[in-house]
C-alpha cells in the first residue's frame, strides 16, 4: 500500500471485475521515473547510471538532479528515438505535476581530445576537416570528431597529435 494519484481506470461503475483484474493505475509521486526520448547516436555514449540533470522550463527552470536508468534498444516507429527513463528524487517529484514537460541534459563520460571552437570546422564530400598553419603554409587535417555543442568540439587526439606544433 502506498499513497499516489490514479492515472488511468481500466473499469466504470457497473462493470463485472474478475478477481485480480486490475481496475485502475496508481502512481506513487515518491517514485518518479522521467522517460527520455534519446537520438541513437547520443544512447551509444551513455550508460545506466549517468547523472542527468532536468529543468522544468515553465517552472522558474530549477534544476533537479537525477539518475538515467536505463535505455532501450528499439527505436520508437515515429520518432526513430530509443527511449531512456530515469529516477527524480522523491522530494524534488513531489514538487512536479504529472505530465511536466522535462529539458534533460546527460553527461557524457568524459573523453580525452583536442578542444576547438566549432567554427574552425569545415566539412565536404571527403569529410570532417580544419586548417592548421604552420610557419607561412595552411594545411587542410581531416579530422574526426568525438563529441560537439553548438560552439565548441572535442576532436580525435591523435588526429590532433601529428599538429601538435602547429597552431589550428
Amino acid at each position: 500500500p502506498f499513497e499516489g494519484v490514479i492515472t488511468g481506470l481500466m473499469a466504470t461503475a457497473g462493470d463485472t471485475i474478475k478477481p485480480g483484474e486490475p481496475i485502475a493505475t496508481l502512481v506513487s509521486r515518491t517514485d518518479a521515473v522521467v522517460q527520455l526520448n534519446i537520438e541513437p547516436e547520443i544512447a551509444a555514449k551513455i550508460t545506466p547510471g549517468a547523472r542527468v540533470t532536468f529543468t522544468a522550463p515553465f517552472q522558474d527552470s530549477k534544476e533537479i538532479i537525477g539518475k538515467l536508468t536505463s535505455i532501450g534498444v528499439t527505436l520508437d516507429k515515429d520518432s526513430h528515438l530509443l527511449k531512456g527513463f530515469a529516477d527524480i528524487p522523491a522530494a524534488e517529484a513531489a514538487h512536479l505535476p504529472l505530465g511536466t514537460t522535462l529539458l534533460a541534459r546527460i553527461e557524457l563520460p568524459a573523453r580525452q581530445g583536442l578542444l576547438i571552437p566549432r567554427t574552425a570546422l569545415l566539412e565536404d564530400a571527403k569529410g570532417t576537416y580544419l586548417f592548421t598553419v604552420s610557419e607561412d603554409e595552411a594545411k587542410r587535417q581531416d579530422i574526426k570528431v568525438l563529441v560537439e555543442t553548438d560552439d565548441m568540439a572535442l576532436i580525435d587526439p591523435e588526429i590532433g597529435r601529428a599538429s601538435c606544433r602547429e597552431r589550428v
